[in-house]
This record gives structure tokens, sequence and C-alpha cells, in this order.
């Protein structure tokens, strides 16, 4: 059982840490530039920068083009409590972008993808683009309105399915300033542009070197930063991996002795008809392999319902690949055979005699 409970373990840290990463590189991917926020505020949504930034960011040698970006969160949708994303703590999300400005941005906005109807456009006001999830909770199509925290706007578009924005919505920055109860001249971030990708590092440089007040990310440092997080994830997992198949063995190498000793008399007489030390050490080890090799099995197959469970229940999604599965075996069968090499070596030291004497 507890070979059992470690494949099981290890399976879903792996594929958790393996979700988390492939979620992380999907939002990073979609940066597609240097984001700027107010120096040690805890995330965007809770920086508030003035829009006097714009043009002075945009003279900085290098910068294309600074795109404002306003977030907020909504607590009523259509007159009820909103059912936010797991995914963001129950919350959801409301973010603003100049359509103007958005014009001159290269690439997608933070690499979403639109599932249905169209972007927002310049002289679009009330109107709102909300995550699928969203859209599928409240039971909203293209042309359908909806209320947030009073403010009644038209559905124009639908994103695809998404981890990450899922539970966000989109809109105009003027209506997110509104809902979240900014003043005009406030953003909560920009979004910069390079002419060059390749100058991001520096340019982010250069912005905290000039301004002391604000904090600039790329996403090569944001994506290193993430990676050495996620490196400690793995390493921590891997200490309780260790830990899962020391217990796993301890118990094995109890069970195995129980086991032989329960025997001595069989294996006495094995010996006593020329069996040696070498055959009696090989026969509890494949025993041992092979409790190794069930227990593992079964493992997996309960990890990977468990997995597949989770999956079906939440929106974040656990990454189960082949590779962790075979990982997860591996370990079992490692700890089968770790725990059958003690009660291997003593059962086949018996004395023939004293074993057949044995009551």
């Amino acid at each position: 059982m507890a070979l059992i409970i470690g494949v099981v373990t290890i399976i879903s840290m792996v594929s958790v840490t393996a979700g988390i990463r492939s979620m992380v590189t999907d939002a990073i991917s979609g940066m597609n530039g240097i984001m700027v926020w107010e120096k040690d505020a805890l995330d965007q949504p809770w920086s508030y920068l003035s829009t006097d930034y714009e043009q002075k960011l945009e003279s900085i040698s290098g910068v294309r083009v600074a795109l404002p970006e306003v977030f907020g969160f909504i607590t009523e949708i259509d007159g009820d409590t909103a059912r936010g994303s797991e995914m963001m703590m129950g919350m959801t999300g409301v973010m603003g972008i100049d359509p103007v400005k958005e014009q001159e941005r290269e690439g997608t906005f933070y690499g979403m993808e639109m599932d249905k109807g169209r972007w927002l456009k310049p002289g679009d006001k009330s109107v709102v683009i909300l995550g699928n999830e969203i859209a599928d909770n409240y039971k909203k199509r293209i042309g359908s309105t909806i209320e947030l925290d009073g403010k009644k706007l038209k559905v124009i578009g639908i994103l695809k399915e998404s981890q990450m924005f899922g539970g966000y919505m989109l809109a105009p920055i003027d209506v997110a300033r509104e809902l979240a109860d900014l003043d005009s001249d406030i953003v909560n971030d920009y979004t910069i542009q390079a002419y060059n990708p390749q100058d991001q590092g520096k340019i982010a440089k250069i912005i905290e070197f000039k301004y002391d007040d604000l904090q600039a990310m790329n996403s090569q440092s944001a994506g290193e930063e993430m990676s050495d997080l996620l490196n400690t994830f793995d390493m921590v997992f891997l200490v309780i991996s260790l830990i899962a198949l020391l217990t796993a063995g301890v118990v094995i190498i109890n069970t195995m002795l129980m086991s032989v000793m329960d025997r001595q008399k069989e294996i006495g007489v094995l010996k006593a008809v020329g069996w040696t030390n070498d055959d009696i050490l090989k026969l509890v080890l494949i025993e041992s392999l092979l409790l190794g090799i069930i227990g593992g099995i079964i493992g997996c197959i309960i990890g990977s319902v468990i997995v597949t469970i989770i999956n079906s229940a939440i929106p974040f999604s656990l990454t189960l690949t082949p590779t962790n599965i075979l990982g997860a075996f591996i370990f079992a069968v490692s700890a089968g055979l770790f725990g059958g090499l003690y009660p291997a070596w003593r059962i086949s030291r018996i004395n023939p005699i004293d074993a057949i004497r044995m009551e």
C-alpha cells in the first residue's frame, strides 16, 4: 500500500508541476514585450501609474510603442455574485486596453486568440470580450448583454479556451477604468514593444535606471525567474519522492523479511537439495521485484485516474505524460528492489540444517 501511495503521489506532484510549467510558458510566450509597473507593487492590478509615462517611455531609444493597460476585478455579474475562475482564486478579472493604441501592437494581446466574434476597435465603448469560462458559466453568446457591477455591456467576442484567461474579460480602457474605479489619468501598467526584440533586456534596464519608481520585466527575464521557481518546485518534489522511496522501501523490507522468515524451513530444504546462496538471493529479489512491478502498475493506474478526475473538475490542467508515468513506474520497481536486498541477503545466508529443524 505504501508503494502504491508513493507512486500516486509522484504522478500527482509531477503532473501539477508540468501543468504549471505549461501554463506559465504559454503566458510568458504571449507577453511579446516588456511589462512596466509600479515598483514594489504586488502585481499589475495593484500598480498605479500616471498616463504621463506613456510619452516618457516612448521617448526611450529603441521603444516602438508603450501600450497602456488597466486591470480590475468584478464582484457582480447580471446582478449575482460573480463566479470566478478557480485559477484566479475565485476572482473574475477585466482587462482594459486602448483600441487606438492597440493598432500599433505587434502580435496578439498576451497570446489571446478569438474563438467567436471580433477584436476591439477604435470607437468601441460599452462592449466586452469574454473568456470562454465566463461565456459558458453565464450562457453568453455574441450579441448578448452582460451586466458587470451594474454596467451593461454588449458581448462582441469570446476567447478560445485558455487556462490563463478563461475567467477574464477584455474591454476598452475607459470601461475597465470605470469598473476598476480608477481616475482617467491612471493605468495599472504598460506593455513596451521594441523595434528590435533583442533589445528588450537593455531597454528594461534603461527604464529602471531612469525611473526608480518603476520596475520592468521582459519575457526572457520573466521566463528565467519562473524557471528558477519551477526548478525549486522540482527539487522539493524530488526530495519528497526520495522520502516516499525510502518509506516504501522500509515497508517492503518488513514485508519481505516477514515473508522469508515464515518460509525458513522451505528455503532450508531448497539449500539442502543443492540451491546456492545466489539462487536464494535471486529468488527473493525476483519476488521483491514483482511486488514493485505490481505496485507500480496499480499506482500508475490510480494516479492517472485521479489526474483525469481533477482535470475534469477544475479548469487548471494537470499535465500527465508517458514520461511521468514511466518515471513513477521506475520509482516503484526501484523501491521493490531496494526493499528486497536485505531480506534476500539475510535469508540466503541461513544454515539449511538449522532452518529445517525450526518449528
